[in-house]
């Protein structure tokens, strides 16, 4: 029995991983620095269906758009962010 339910264990967690399907890959061509990314937002637009996608890091922010076909169309950069701002 135990068996059995680590089979179908096994079986629903391996489909799982194979759930989800690259769509789009690029290089972050804005990042110039060795710090880690901390967090992605995209934002879809569902009236043009263009993609924004901001990446964060600790020192800044890049944002890149895409179009509905998924081609880069603008991107940006955030300064420097400063120390002393609190939140």
């Amino acid at each position: 029995m135990l068996k059995k339910i680590s089979v179908v264990l096994a079986f629903t967690l391996s489909s799982l991983t194979l759930a989800q399907e690259k769509i789009v890959e690029f290089e972050n061509f804005l990042k110039t620095n060795g710090t880690f990314i901390k967090d992605v937002f995209p934002i879809i637009n569902h009236k043009n269906h263009d993609i924004s996608i901001f990446i964060a890091d600790a020192k800044k922010v890049y944002g890149y758009k895409l179009n509905n076909n998924f081609k880069l169309i603008g991107n940006l950069s955030s300064e420097k962010k400063e120390e002393s701002i609190k939140r």
